[in-house]
């Protein structure tokens, strides 16, 4: 999905939103039920809010990627920003409702094996300048 101007809002499920905002690119991959959900975000440019009313199942995923980045909640409400300043990547989280966790996604697709907690009120930039990812 391509969204060149405006703001476009998703429902991938009862209880989950995507709102999309101008000049964002995403790839979404849903599939099964809401009690079994898996959902990916490759978020490749832009903004996405994700709003997650409703805690997970225990058999549930959803996953926000980005090209450094990948957050994974439970039931939140948060906001993810790809962006890009004089060749260095950035990926921006902020969390306004719940935790979300985010591990470093490195330059040979390999992920890191901490995960960082990202609390109601805080966020997190990660950078990745085509050496280090941080």
């Amino acid at each position: 999905i391509s969204l060149d101007t405006g703001v476009l809002t998703i429902q991938a499920d009862d209880d989950k939103f995507i709102h999309l905002d101008e000049h964002t690119t995403i790839q979404l991959i849903a599939t099964g039920t809401s009690a079994h959900s898996k959902t990916s975000i490759e978020l490749i440019e832009g903004g996405i809010t994700s709003d997650i009313r409703n805690k997970l199942s225990a058999d549930s995923t959803y996953e926000v990627n980005t090209p450094n980045s990948a957050m994974s909640v439970r039931g939140t409400v948060f906001y993810t920003y790809v962006y890009e300043i004089d060749g260095v990547k950035y990926t921006r989280t902020c969390c306004f409702e719940g935790e979300v966790t985010s591990r470093l996604v490195y330059k040979n697709g390999t992920y890191s094996v901490e995960e960082v907690p990202i609390i109601k009120g805080k966020e997190v930039i990660i950078y990745e300048d085509g050496h280090t990812t941080d």
